[in-house]
């Protein structure tokens, strides 16, 4: 059973609703991801994890502007992968390491608990491609922008 049969991801497959695509698309990632970062926290526990200093500027920095850089240099990944005539998956998956291992480079710990949202977001653009540019290219990064959200939203609650 592959990704776009499976009933949980079969949706990342479709053009349906594309506020309830994100939303959805957001819910698997974190629900993936938390399980990963939390058993490999535990396995190697890691010497350093991101920190941010929770300004205004901090904030419209990460929630805004770095998923639109980051969704454009993601643009240009899928594209330069694109010359090897690969799949949607295998792209997705070379993408979302190539991110990782980016993300990776600042904190090592971090690229862990980026991988599998770039796989998402991967498989999302190019999912949204076929329709439009514009379509893949503000869906992916609106489930950037709310992984983001989210995340320093809980960092500015409970610090």
């Amino acid at each position: 059973m592959g990704l776009q049969t499976f009933p949980v991801t079969q949706f990342l497959f479709k053009h349906e609703n594309s506020v309830l695509y994100v939303l959805k698309a957001y819910l698997l990632s974190i629900l993936s991801t938390l399980p990963i970062v939390y058993m490999a926290m535990w396995l190697f526990e890691p010497k350093a994890t991101p920190e941010f200093d929770l300004t205004r500027k901090t904030i419209f920095l990460a929630v805004f502007l770095a998923p639109i850089l980051e969704t454009l240099l993601m643009v240009l990944i899928i594209k330069t992968l694109s010359f090897f005539r690969l799949a949607m998956l295998p792209t997705a998956f070379i993408s979302a390491l190539i991110w990782a291992v980016l993300h990776s480079l600042s904190v090592p710990f971090w690229g862990v608990g980026v991988f599998v949202l770039f796989f998402i977001l991967s498989i999302s653009y190019l999912n949204w491609r076929k329709k439009s540019f514009t379509s893949a290219f503000w869906i992916t990064v609106s489930i950037h922008m709310l992984n983001n959200g989210v995340i320093f939203g809980f960092m500015g609650l409970f610090g």
